[in-house]
């Protein structure tokens, strides 16, 4: 283990010991950004939009209040990913004495009580809505005001496997193609010469033979092989892309994996460790449909997670969580086999995933592995983070689902196994160069790294 790996190392259990006050810090930084943030300001806001849709929570507070209206407790997201939150209010003031930022902040705090992780979250997508539409203290009252929380809407395990299969049936993608082709196999079979053997070894070693089976019939019959070809008719088969296989990807919701897989054809010997727990599945079948059209590539072992075979999640602990399936594909099919087989067993459960679990069991699993690849779930955190220590290789991170910004672990893990990060638009090497304090801009957004660890950088 080379000096500037202790030295990584050592930085992240710095950032471990210190990870209370740097929470608490990134936490004020992040408040300090959305109370800031410039309002959108709207004379209409239809409640009804967001009521009718299960994809959204609301989470009203009193005109001029910072409680919420209803008690959750904690645990309440725990298995809810997150994608937008909304703080919504009026613009209109009551007193000129009224702080409406500070009203925001401690409304946030609210809010961190019922979402405690918050802040590890970096990947939300923030908007302050203000409502203009209230001229006296009475129509403000009757306006809403607190949270809109937006998640992930999740489809059943037999939904997401249902369409996979649709999806991978489509003519669109192309088909298997099976030619009828003649194989000769060439055999061996042992033939009299019509000579025949001496008894004795000395004249055996001079190559003397005879024509005749000597007295009593002594002689042994001289053998040699003679090729004997038989012909068979094989169906030879292969995958042949559509001319419409680019259209088809362009019109899925993200084609990242694809996209990343394909401009990175140069990585040899990879090892592929796949999250397929809830909604990933839009990001799975890309490795399938990429596998199938490239007969592999380049991929030798595949391993799926599904964070712990359907386990109650007070029973999963650290590093033994389970629900990790590995394969070394002769094919497609296997991969896909395998893949339908890990879904089935578990879907996740809690938004935290097992990923640094499942890549340890990719690496004792297989000493050949040149190009270690995770496919992540950008919105989930990582549940056994504390074993990033133990990843003894780079690990090269394909992060799924970054419209609203990066999860600063999967940075973190980037940069600590000294390998990359790559998304649907670029590709992010040689992280390990980045000192304390320094930034890294990822489409749009800063990250700055701090005590071992990636924040979210609000200027």
């Amino acid at each position: 283990m080379n000096h500037l790996f202790k030295m990584r190392l050592l930085l992240i259990a710095v950032g471990v010991l210190f990870f209370t006050v740097t929470s608490a810090q990134k936490y004020e930084e992040l408040k300090a950004s959305i109370v800031k943030q410039k309002p959108l300001f709207t004379e209409s806001f239809n409640l009804n939009d967001y009521k009718l849709n299960d994809e959204f929570i609301l989470l009203p507070m009193s005109f001029n209040s910072a409680q919420f209206q209803q008690q959750l407790k904690s645990s309440f997201f725990s298995d809810k990913t997150i994608v937008e939150i909304y703080l919504v209010y009026t613009a209109y003031i009551l007193s000129e004495r009224f702080s409406q930022p500070k009203l925001n902040s401690s409304r946030l705090d609210s809010l961190k009580k019922i979402i405690p992780n918050i802040t590890s979250q970096s990947w939300i997508n923030w908007k302050v809505i203000a409502q203009t539409n209230a001229k006296n203290d009475n129509e403000a009252r009757k306006l809403f005001h607190g949270f809109i929380i937006r998640i992930r809407k999740q489809k059943s395990i037999s939904e997401e496997i249902s369409l996979i299969k649709e999806i991978l049936s489509n003519d669109s993608l192309g088909k298997e193609v099976c030619d009828s082709v003649r194989k000769a196999k060439l055999r061996y079979k042992m033939k009299r010469t019509g000579k025949y053997i001496p008894n004795n070894i000395e004249k055996q070693k001079r190559g003397i033979v005879y024509n005749t089976k000597g007295v009593g019939n002594s002689r042994r019959p001289q053998m040699k092989p003679v090729a004997d070809t038989t012909w068979t008719t094989v169906l030879d088969c292969s995958f042949k892309k559509s001319e419409t296989t680019e259209l088809f990807l362009y019109n899925l919701p993200d084609k990242s994996v694809y996209e990343i897989l394909e401009r990175n054809k140069s990585w040899k010997d990879i090892a592929i460790v796949c999250d397929v727990t809830g909604s990933m599945y839009i990001y799975s079948i890309q490795l399938l449909i990429w596998s199938r059209a490239n007969k592999l590539g380049n991929i030798k072992h595949v391993t799926f997670f599904n964070d712990g075979d359907g386990k109650a999640d007070g029973q999963k602990k650290t590093g033994q969580t389970g629900g990790i399936y590995t394969i070394s594909p002769k094919s497609y099919k296997q991969v896909d086999s395998l893949m339908t087989k890990t879904m089935q067993k578990g879907n996740g459960g809690d938004v935290a995933e097992n990923d640094l679990e499942a890549l340890i069991k990719s690496i004792n699993s297989y000493s050949d592995i040149k190009n270690l690849i995770l496919i992540a779930d950008n919105n989930s955190p990582i549940k056994d983070y504390s074993l990033i220590s133990k990843i003894n290789k780079p690990v090269r991170v394909i992060l799924c689902d970054t419209e609203y910004g990066i999860n600063t672990q999967y940075l973190d893990l980037a940069w600590a196994t000294k390998g990359s990060v790559h998304t649907a638009q670029n590709d992010f090497y040689e992280l390990e160069k980045i000192t304390a304090n320094e930034t890294i801009t990822i489409e749009g957004r800063k990250y700055m790294l701090n005590h071992g660890r990636f924040v979210r950088f609000f200027e």
